[in-house]
């Protein structure tokens, strides 16, 4: 797939699309979504206990530059009470 991309790439720069560009570039944008995604799956990965009223922080500054991620969980009883 990827020299299929490559030779898509090329003919979309030289500015002759063949039929298989639109099926190809499309491909390429789902595998990042997918890249993406499974990348998000995996920012904040902890387990803990928590009692029904008790606030947990959960933070990481592994998203990239200056952007991190902070998470407040607060435990409530079955139902909402």
């Amino acid at each position: 797939m990827g020299k299929q991309l490559a030779t898509a790439q090329r003919r979309i720069n030289e500015g002759a699309p063949g039929p298989q560009v639109s099926e190809l570039m499309a491909a390429k944008d789902r595998l990042n979504r997918e890249i993406r995604l499974a990348r998000a799956h995996k920012l904040i990965d902890t387990q803990f206990e928590m009692a029904v009223g008790e606030t947990v922080v959960v933070g990481t500054s592994k998203i990239g530059g200056d952007k991190g991620l902070v998470v407040l969980l607060t435990a409530v009883a079955a139902g909402g009470k």
